[in-house]
C-alpha cells in the first residue's frame, strides 16, 4: 500500500511525454499568441515544472524537499529521446535536488491572453520545442513504463506515478492505420 503523502522518503514520480513529430509545428488554433504547438507544449511544461518546484519541493523555510522526481521523454522522427537537456537522464528520472536548479536559462514567455492582450511572465525553461518527423508514441509510452517501474521498484510505498501524454495526434509505430 502506498503512502498517502508525498514525501522526501516517498516522492511521487512525474512522467511526461512530449510529442515533437512533425505536425506540431502546426499553429495553436485556439491562440492569438502565434504560438506552434511544440512550443505551446514547451511553455505549459515549464509552468508545470516550475509550479511543481515552488508548491511541492520548497518547505515553509523555502528549504529544498525532495518530493518530486521528474522523467521527461521527448518523441519524434523516429527516435524516443531525453528531454531534459541540462540534466543526465541516470536512472531514468532526475530528484528534485537536480531538476529544480537544472533549467538552462529563464525567458519571458506568453502564457495567456485577457480581451486580446497577451499576458506573458518570466520562466525557467527546463523543455524547449521541436517538431520532426513522426510520432512514435508507443515507444515512448514503453519507455515510460520501464522507468515507472524501476522507480516503483526503489520506492514501492511512493504516490502512484502520474503519467502526462501531451500530442496532437496518432502514434505512427503501431502497425495501424488511425485513419
Amino acid at each position: 500500500m502506498y503512502s498517502n503523502r508525498i514525501s522526501s522518503q516517498n516522492p511521487a514520480h512525474f512522467v511526461f511525454l512530449i510529442d515533437r513529430s512533425g505536425s506540431m509545428l502546426d499553429e495553436w488554433c485556439s491562440s492569438r499568441m502565434g504560438l506552434t504547438l511544440s512550443e505551446s507544449a514547451a511553455i505549459a511544461l515549464n509552468e508545470v515544472l516550475y509550479d511543481l518546484s515552488l508548491n511541492a519541493c520548497m518547505d515553509a523555510n523555502n528549504q529544498l524537499k525532495d518530493r518530486v522526481h521528474i522523467s521527461a521523454y521527448a518523441y519524434g522522427d523516429d527516435d524516443v529521446v531525453w528531454a531534459l537537456d541540462n540534466l543526465n537522464e541516470a536512472e531514468g528520472w532526475v530528484k528534485a535536488d537536480d531538476w529544480m536548479a537544472g533549467w538552462s536559462r529563464k525567458e519571458e514567455v506568453p502564457v495567456s491572453e485577457d480581451g486580446g492582450r497577451i499576458i506573458s511572465r518570466e520562466l525557467p525553461i527546463w523543455i524547449e520545442p521541436h517538431a520532426e518527423g513522426s510520432t512514435p508514441m508507443c515507444s515512448a509510452f514503453r519507455r515510460a513504463a520501464k522507468v515507472v517501474e524501476a522507480h516503483m521498484n526503489k520506492y514501492p510505498n511512493s504516490y502512484p506515478p502520474i503519467v502526462i501524454n501531451i500530442t496532437d495526434g496518432w502514434p505512427t509505430d503501431t502497425g495501424v492505420s488511425w485513419n
